[in-house]
Parts: structure tokens; sequence; C-alpha cells
């Protein structure tokens, strides 16, 4: 996948950005203040690039700016968005089937998308945006994508996959935790339910409060990566006022946390004291 951003206005960072990233992990950056294929991450066993892979990354990039470049301008006037500091990002890639995806947003608004299905030889568009292609244009990027982009793309997937295959295809299970922590300055608790150490990313992490999922109290999640690592960690967390002391009861509280990728569960219990309708 192609993370690519451009900024027209006034900030300190490059006007256009774009990161190529292959499955979670960040492998390459390019931005127009260097327009060279940096490689990142502990995904690389090289420092430098191949020159091929370097030269068709150029073109690509170079391609993708230019393209923001004109519908960025031709946005900024649809919308009358010409003052301040406005952003367009785009996200290309493609799977190992080989169908492409393409989407837009413009100052977090979503926009045009597209999906290219190599088997059908079809391509399916949505044009939100004025300025959708003719009969002319669409024949022509179609063309475009499956002579060039397609294979490129499918081609450096494969290449990144069979030299990483190790790393993205570990499968590690976590290390889940249940923490209790007293908040002075209301007198409460909270209660977080952590897991750390695992990979893929695509889990399921549920808070139960006597056997039932914790949604209608104010829960916090957050999931990371951890660069050195390169896997990930995840949270839940419940905070909430202290009860009144006559209404205390005794609560279970269960973290449960299934790995979609292994059809593993872990699960594990705390008791705590707390109401039944404000929390510990």
């Amino acid at each position: 996948l192609i993370f690519a951003t451009y900024i027209k206005g006034k900030t300190p960072f490059e006007q256009f950005s774009a990161v190529l990233m292959l499955d979670d992990i960040q492998v390459g950056y390019f931005s127009s203040k260097e327009p060279e294929l940096v490689l990142r991450g502990m995904m690389n066993a090289e420092n430098t690039p191949d020159p091929t892979d370097e030269k068709n990354a150029i073109t690509v990039f170079t391609a993708i700016h230019e393209h923001m470049r004109i519908q960025a301008h031709n946005l900024m006037h649809n919308f009358n968005h010409t003052d301040g500091i406005q952003i367009h990002q785009e996200i290309s890639g493609c799977d190992t089937l080989g169908s492409v995806i393409h989407k837009e947003a413009f100052n977090a608004e979503c926009g045009d998308e597209f999906l290219f299905n190599i088997q059908q030889n079809t391509l399916h568009t949505d044009f939100k945006w004025p300025g959708a292609w003719d009969a002319v244009l669409l024949k022509h990027n179609k063309w475009l994508i499956a002579s060039f982009y397609q294979p490129l793309c499918v081609s450096v997937l494969k290449k990144y996959m069979r030299n990483n295959s190790k790393r993205i295809m570990k499968k590690m299970k976590p290390r889940v935790r249940l923490l209790q922590n007293a908040l002075t300055h209301s007198g409460g608790a909270q209660l977080t339910c952590l897991a750390t150490g695992f990979y893929p990313r695509h889990i399921n992490l549920t808070l139960l409060r006597d056997g039932q999922p914790v949604f209608t109290d104010p829960v916090c999640s957050h999931t990371g990566l951890v660069y050195r690592s390169c896997m990930f960690t995840h949270w839940i967390s419940l905070s909430r006022y202290a009860p009144h002391p006559k209404r205390l009861r005794v609560c279970v509280f269960v973290c449960v946390f299934v790995c979609i990728a292994m059809a593993s569960r872990v699960v594990h219990l705390i008791l705590a004291v707390c109401n039944c309708h404000v929390c510990i």
C-alpha cells in the first residue's frame, strides 16, 4: 500500500510525502524534499533499494505527486477553500490476487475511489467530486492500470513478501494483563485490559462486567505497533468515579482477547468492588 499526502499551505512538513507499506509495516518513504526511495523499518535486509525498484518507485511517486497537485488545486476552487492549509490524501495498493484499490480524501472528507478486478478485468468507480472520468479517460486509465500499475504493484508485493516471509507470516500470541489503578483526583479507579506482543493485528478485545460487554460506560481503546519488535499492543480502559459506600457490591470483570488469525481465546479475570451503575 502507498499512503500519500499533499499539503497546500505553509507548514513545517514536506509538500508531498508517501509511505510504502507491506501489511502493517513501513518499508519505504518518499518525499518532495528528497525525491528518492528511502527504505525504512526492520523489514529490509539491505540498506539500499534495488536500482530497478528505485526507478519504478520514483516514476510512480512522481506521477502520484503530480496527480495530487492538480487534484488539490481543482478541489480548492470547487469547494472555495483557497485560504489556510489544505490537505489531500490518497491510498493505493494491491493484494496477492491482483486487485488494485485507490481512495482519496480532501480535508478529511472521503472522495473518489475505484477498484480494479484483474480476474474480471473490470474497473469499478465511485466518484464523489466534480470532474469524473468520461468514457475515453475511463478506458485509458483502465488500460494504464492493467498494463503498468497492476503488474508492477503485484511484482513488488510478491518480492517483499518473499524476502520477508518470516516476519509478515509470523503469528505471535499476546500477553494479556488486567491492571487496576486508583484515580486520586476523583476517588475512583481505572481498569485496563492490556495485550502486548502479538501479530498480526487482527484481534477482538472485549471487557466484560458480570458476563456482559461494557458498552454503555466511557471506554477508551488504542492499538499501536511497536517499531523495534514489529509487534502490536492493544489496550482497553474503563474509568469511573467512586460510588457511594452503601451501594458497593462485588463485580467480576473479564478481559477476553480473541486472536482472529489463530482462532485462539485468552481470558483473564479480576474481582473488583463496584456499584452496578458506577464501576469500581
